[in-house]
């Protein structure tokens, strides 16, 4: 049994090595629809997500930060690179700045939440 990153796994899924049990998220992956999410089987049960962003340096300003997740989200939007990226398991989603922030600062959230729940300590 493993829990790895689902991109990484497809090969060894479509050759029947692996057998996927579950998708870690709240949702059904579009690439596999038939496999259950993790929430499914365990109510309640909150991960937190996967994803990429792309960062700048604190200092930059805002027009360029808008300028460049509006390229970025007109290039997840072009049907070839969805698909390659839909091929590797993964679902491109693109959002502004203040999105983003938004996210992260939920998923940090939602880490301290697991973090204190479950007595993690660092080494």
């Amino acid at each position: 049994m493993t829990i790895g990153v689902l991109s990484g796994a497809q090969p060894l899924v479509a050759s029947g090595k692996l057998k996927l049990l579950a998708v870690v998220g709240s949702k059904r992956n579009n690439k596999f629809p038939q496999v259950p999410a993790l929430s499914e089987a365990v109510p309640g049960f909150e991960a937190p997500s996967s994803w990429t962003g792309i960062f700048g340096p604190a200092a930059l300003p805002m027009p360029l930060a808008r300028r460049i997740s509006s390229e970025f989200a007109k290039a997840v939007s072009d049907p070839e690179t969805r698909e390659k990226l839909f091929n590797a398991g993964n679902e491109p989603v693109a959002s502004t700045p203040e999105q983003f922030a938004e996210s992260i600062t939920k998923e940090m959230a939602l880490v301290r939440r697991i973090v204190q729940a479950t007595g993690i300590k660092t080494e």
